[in-house]
């Protein structure tokens, strides 16, 4: 898990004040390009807003091993990023965790991100990875976003053009 909180007191703070940020990400370089994308979408928070941001791989998320914490900030999540490369969707243990874990809060707008990454060389949309999470969205009444973006190769360390 990388951790990132910028907020060192949040029980003072109050809750329209605070933007609670929770990304899952396949890689370190989906995890990257997630950040980057989460970096845009606080540049048009509203002044004063302070940003609470974290964030586990898949592999973590799958076996459990921070499933106390990553639920704790699931529960107080504003925006769910799940970022991938590889993946044609996500894998079921993801979509079952976020179902479990975000629950039907449907007081407050919610949304769930899909941000599936293409490398210059293969084009193919992943639209099994949008597919096997537009339905978790669904179900728990949030908002739904999809996008791709384009990378460099795995196998590259050039830059995307």
């Amino acid at each position: 898990m990388i951790p990132h909180h910028f907020a060192s007191h949040t029980a003072e703070l109050e809750p329209e004040n605070v933007l609670t940020v929770v990304t899952i990400y396949e890689d370190e370089p989906a995890l990257h390009r997630a950040e980057r994308t989460v970096e845009r979408v606080l540049e048009g928070a509203e002044d004063g807003t302070i940003a609470r941001r974290a964030a586990w791989n898949f592999a973590t998320v799958a076996d459990g091993a921070a499933d106390f914490e990553a639920r704790e900030w699931l529960a107080v999540a504003d925006i769910v990023m799940v970022a991938a490369r590889r993946h044609l969707e996500a894998p079921p243990a993801i979509a079952e965790w976020l179902a479990d874990g975000l629950g039907d809060d449907m007081e407050r707008p919610r949304a769930l991100v899909a941000l599936g990454m293409v490398s210059p060389q293969n084009l193919t949309l992943p639209k099994a990875l949008f597919a096997s999470l537009e339905p978790v969205a669904a179900q728990l009444g949030m908002r739904w976003f999809c996008s791709t973006v384009s990378v460099q190769s795995e196998d590259s360390n050039q830059p995307a053009k």
